[in-house]
């Protein structure tokens, strides 16, 4: 865990390419919807679907962020809930090549997360 970098961030952690994020809106009225409004608008959201994970709910957006410094692109899972804090999301990020070995890590983390 590293420092929190703004006032959303409630956790983040960083290795080489591969990075998580806690975010947590505090308006309640920014939903889920708001957030997939936001990456579609971007052009970079690949992917949507919702998904069960443990006893909770998600909704799964998937997008891309190239980094040309590097000269690679980054694939990054944003599980996303509602709750009476807003939209709660953990946002997992690796290289596009290494992805498919940390989905499952991100996958089980966002279950994990309780809203209390």
């Amino acid at each position: 865990q590293q420092p929190k970098q703004n006032a959303v961030q409630v956790a983040r952690f960083n290795h080489l390419t591969r990075s998580m994020q806690l975010l947590a809106s505090g308006n309640t009225a920014y939903t889920c919807n708001n957030f997939q409004s936001e990456l579609q608008a971007s052009g970079r959201l690949k992917s949507t679907s919702v998904i069960r994970l443990g006893d909770q709910q998600f909704v799964k957006l998937t997008t891309f962020e190239d980094v040309p410094k590097y000269n690679i692109r980054l694939t990054n899972i944003q599980n996303c809930m509602n709750s009476r804090f807003g939209a709660v999301v953990l946002t997992g990020s690796e290289e596009e090549s290494m992805f498919p070995r940390w989905a499952l890590v991100f996958e089980g983390t966002a279950a994990s997360v309780r809203v209390r």
